[in-house]
């Protein structure tokens, strides 16, 4: 769809990029604004992806080079909210399809950042779809135990239409409605608190990461009776709904943006000034990356046997832990800078001497002579405790002795 066909006027439709070879910007767009509807996000996409495309001819062009190759050693290899305005009616609707784009708020987007934004697209649809596809399953699953409870109760209005004594059709029958109450009771409550949890708490939806009893699943299937997860390790686990409407769950997707907690112990002699330059060092960082991190905290929390300076560093997120491989990725990056940044500033934490009396010296701590013996001495209720137990080794060891003299003194010998 050019600008000129879709209703831009002339002087904008006259900035439309030229035809040239397709990039991947442009690719992605395309084909997301058919598959999800032009005016909607896909519309979005399909202009961005135009745009992209333009820029980076233009940059090659002006390289001097042709395709992908010259555009990504251009150093302005970025779009700006000005190259989504031909492709869109009005002005706030570029800018909000730049914002989609735009997460770190630098004003700017980098071809990476516009390909992962399409390909999470693509993947929420994808997802989407899927979820669409089981409820729609269990909606025909609950349609058909509403039409089984409607023939029933057809069938007790026709035995009223025809005059039929209900309550001793009831006394016939009675003693098989007994056995199927027992038998299917504890079923059919399980499958009405089942139901309830699925259309009522609707605690999570198809691929969302959740927690549950200390493990993080992501959800494969959402059955009427059970739900099927995938656990981190690829193992396939298979919860009753009515057993998960009793237990906490944690959903990742719907959480807002997360944030982890670190503890740290450095030398109670640390100063000040080296804390606020790692501090000062990190919120710099943070800044620097806003697409990945949101806000960063270093607190002096608690001292420790009187040689330990308990910290506490939280790293917000800019997102949720959904996805597991970007938070552990983001988490690496955050440790590494903070590790060199305490290294350059020396902070460390050593462990105190501990002191050590020798046999034989007046002076704790150093080695009477070569004539001595040097040996740790122990708490006293620890070495008589180690003398009882050596006596009464020696006294199992020893069985019926005889005792002889020799050379004026008393020997035991076990036989």
């Amino acid at each position: 769809v050019t600008a000129r066909g879709r209703g831009v006027p002339e002087t904008a439709a006259a900035t439309v990029p030229p035809a040239g070879p397709p990039v991947a910007g442009a690719e992605a767009g395309a084909a997301t604004g058919p598959a999800m509807g032009v005016g909607g996000l896909g519309a979005m996409l399909g202009a961005a992806g135009r745009a992209m495309s333009g820029r980076m001819r233009t940059t090659s062009e002006a390289s001097g080079t042709t395709g992908v190759s010259g555009a990504a050693r251009h150093p302005d290899d970025t779009l700006r909210a000005a190259d989504f305005a031909p492709f869109f009616y009005s002005g706030a609707r570029s800018e909000q399809a730049f914002k989609l784009f735009d997460v770190s708020g630098h004003g700017f987007v980098t071809r990476a950042a516009f390909v992962e934004k399409v390909v999470y697209v693509y993947n929420e649809r994808k997802f989407l779809t899927l979820a669409v596809r089981d409820g729609s399953s269990i909606i025909q699953k609950l349609g058909s135990v509403m039409t089984v409870a409607a023939c029933i109760a057809w069938f007790f209005s026709a035995l009223l239409i025809y005059e039929v004594d209900i309550e001793r059709f009831f006394i016939v029958f009675s003693g098989t409605v007994l056995a199927f109450a027992f038998a299917f009771g504890t079923s059919w409550q399980n499958m009405y608190e089942s139901i309830m949890f699925l259309f009522v708490v609707h605690a999570f939806d198809l691929n969302d990461r959740v927690f549950v009893d200390g493990e993080h699943y992501i959800v494969a299937e959402v059955g009427i009776l059970s739900t099927r997860f995938n656990r981190w390790d690829g193992a396939r686990v298979c919860y009753p709904n009515y057993l998960l409407a009793q237990k906490p769950i944690v959903n990742m997707r719907r959480s807002g943006p997360m944030a982890e907690k670190l503890d740290l112990q450095v030398d109670l002699d640390t100063p000040n000034s080296k804390l606020d330059a790692v501090r000062a060092a990190m919120e710099e960082y943070v800044a620097e990356n806003q697409e990945k991190f949101a806000r960063f905290l270093l607190l002096q929390s608690n001292i420790v046997n009187m040689n330990q300076l308990q910290l506490v560093v939280l790293c917000a997120h800019a997102n949720n832990f959904q996805d597991m491989g970007k938070r552990y990725a983001n988490k690496s990056l955050f440790l590494n800078h903070l590790i060199a940044n305490l290294r350059a500033q020396n902070i460390t934490y050593q462990l105190p001497p501990q002191p050590v009396r020798l046999e034989g010296s007046a002076v704790p701590g150093f080695f009477a002579g070569p004539g001595h013996t040097m040996k740790v001495l122990m708490n006293e209720e620890e070495h008589r405790m180690k003398k009882k137990k050596k006596k009464k080794k020696k006294k199992k060891n020893i069985k019926n002795p005889t005792t002889y003299k020799t050379q004026n003194k008393t020997t035991a010998y076990e036989l």
